[in-house]
């Protein structure tokens, strides 16, 4: 890859950093850190860490004598992560294949990755192989969203069906018997399921936009026309202040390993 296209992917990471983690992700790091019983001293693995916000929560909950592996697929991602935060270890590699030996790690977390695996079975039994005896499993993935929805429909008049499906992918798990089956699938049966509650918020429809221009990239697009129908869309979602807020619950399935 030429020195363009490498930062125009570092470019997206850091957006993503700036925008979606605070906005979307940041939030669910404590409630996935207890999902986890994350605790000092303990070995832990974020698996789709993203630009690392898990793994930085982790790295806080394990302290000194712990250990927190982020991994991920995406060089740039792991490019801002290591920036942020050099005392994790970043790791690049698949989800489907994770390189590490069995049972060497108390605690797997994979926040808001498994819709986008490509073979979702597979990668719950390879984070089930990494845990060691008694090592707990926290996974966590978007349930449905009426404002999403809502945008997708938007992105879809704008820019195609094929873009706004990629756009609703966050969401191809929202189902919570087809989530369990998966698991089912991958040989872990006794799990606990719940459904959290969480929050969206952007400082405005236009960071919002921004947040989402991963999708967008390479769509001929009338921005100012496009953010004129997320506006009027997401209307009921626009506080007083400018700010965008909306429901964004999520699904959290947990399993200890015996």
């Amino acid at each position: 890859m030429g020195d363009t296209g490498w930062s125009v992917e570092v470019e997206a990471a850091e957006n993503y950093e700036e925008i979606l983690v605070p906005a979307l992700f940041e939030p669910w790091v404590p409630v996935m850190l207890r999902a986890a019983n994350v605790g000092a001293g303990d070995s832990v693995m974020d698996v789709a860490c993203g630009t690392g916000v898990v793994a930085r929560g982790a790295l806080s909950a394990v302290g000194v004598d712990g250990r927190v592996v982020g991994l991920d697929a995406t060089e740039a991602m792991l490019t801002v992560a290591a920036r942020i935060e050099p005392g994790v270890e970043w790791r690049a590699g698949d989800a489907g294949d994770l390189p590490y030996r069995d049972g060497s790690f108390d605690a797997v977390i994979c926040q808001s990755g498994l819709m986008f695996f490509p073979n979702q079975v597979v990668a719950i039994r390879e984070m089930w192989r990494m845990l060691k005896s008694g090592g707990r499993l926290a996974v966590q993935v978007w349930a449905t969203c009426e404002a999403q929805d809502a945008f997708a429909d938007v992105v879809e008049t704008h820019a195609g069906q094929a873009i706004a499906d990629q756009y609703r992918t966050p969401w191809n798990l929202s189902d919570p018997v087809q989530l369990l089956t998966l698991f089912r699938e991958a040989g872990v049966s006794e799990v606990d399921f719940r459904t959290e509650p969480g929050t969206a918020l952007y400082p405005s429809v236009g960071t919002f936009l921004a947040g989402a221009t991963g999708i967008l990239v390479g769509a001929d697009l009338n921005t100012q026309r496009l953010e004129l129908d997320t506006t009027l869309a997401l209307s009921r979602y626009i506080t007083a202040t400018g700010t965008l807020e909306f429901n964004e619950p999520g699904h959290i399935v947990t399993a200890t390993k015996a």
